[in-house]
C-alpha cells in the first residue's frame, strides 16, 4: 500500500519561492550613487576648475573677445556668440575657452541651488569637453590652435622630402654613370639596348631606365 502524500502546511514555503524571495529582498552587492559622490567631492572639483577658468578668461581677454558667461549676447550663450563671430565650434580654441566658462557657470549655479544631480551632469560635461580639447591639441589647452603641431609636422615633412629627393638623385646618378660606361665601350648602342642591359643591375623597369638615362653627345 502506497503512503499518502505529505500535506504541506501554510508556513512551509516551496524551495523555488524561497530562492526568488531571497533574490528580491537581498540588495545588490554594490551601488554607486553619482549624486552622493559629487556631493562629497564638489569642493575638489571647484578647486580644480578654478585655474582653468582663469586661463580661459585670460585667453579670451587677450584676443579681445567677451568672457562673461552670465551675460546675454542677443539671446545667445557665450560659446554661441563666439561661434557666430567666426570661431568654429569644437575646433577653435576661443570656442573651447567660452565653453569651459559656460559649463563651469552651470556647475556652480547648480551647486548653489543644491541641485546635485544637475551639478554632477554639468561637471561630467565639463570634464568631457576639457578632455576632448586636450586630445585635439596634443599639447594641452594652451596650444589648441595647433600652430606648434602644424609647424613641427610641416618642417618634418619638408626635411623628409628633401632627403628622399637627395636619395633618388644619387640613385639616378649611379644609373647614369653605369649607362655611360656601356656607351664608352659601344657608342652605337641605343638607349633601349642600354636600358635592357641595365635592367640586370637595377630593379626599375626597362621603360623607366630608358626614360632616366641620357646618351652623351659627342
Amino acid at each position: 500500500m502506497r503512503n499518502p502524500p505529505k500535506k504541506k502546511t501554510p508556513n512551509e514555503p516551496r524551495l523555488k519561492n524561497a530562492r526568488s524571495a531571497s533574490k528580491k529582498t537581498n540588495p545588490p552587492p554594490f551601488i554607486f550613487d553619482v549624486a552622493d559622490f559629487f556631493t562629497s567631492h564638489a569642493s575638489d572639483f571647484l578647486r580644480i576648475i578654478r585655474p582653468i577658468k582663469a586661463q580661459a578668461r585670460k585667453w579670451l581677454n587677450d584676443n579681445e573677445l567677451p568672457f562673461d558667461p552670465y551675460k546675454d549676447y542677443s539671446g545667445m550663450t557665450l560659446p554661441a556668440y563666439i561661434q557666430k563671430i567666426g570661431h568654429r565650434e569644437n575646433s577653435s580654441a576661443s570656442w573651447y575657452m567660452a565653453e569651459f566658462l559656460l559649463l563651469a557657470r552651470y556647475v556652480e549655479d547648480c551647486i548653489r541651488a543644491k541641485d546635485v544631480d544637475s551639478a554632477a551632469f554639468w561637471a561630467f560635461m565639463f570634464g568631457k569637453t576639457y578632455a576632448e580639447a586636450g586630445m585635439k591639441s596634443q599639447l594641452g589647452v594652451d596650444a589648441l590652435r595647433m600652430r606648434k603641431v602644424k609647424k613641427g609636422s610641416h618642417v618634418g615633412g619638408l626635411n623628409r622630402g628633401r632627403q628622399q629627393t637627395t636619395d633618388r638623385e644619387m640613385y639616378w646618378a649611379k644609373m647614369q654613370a653605369a649607362a655611360e660606361r656601356i656607351w664608352e665601350k659601344d657608342p652605337t648602342r641605343s638607349k633601349l639596348a642600354v636600358a635592357v642591359k641595365l635592367g640586370d643591375k637595377f630593379p626599375d623597369s626597362v621603360r623607366t631606365i630608358r626614360l632616366r638615362i641620357k646618351k652623351p653627345t659627342r
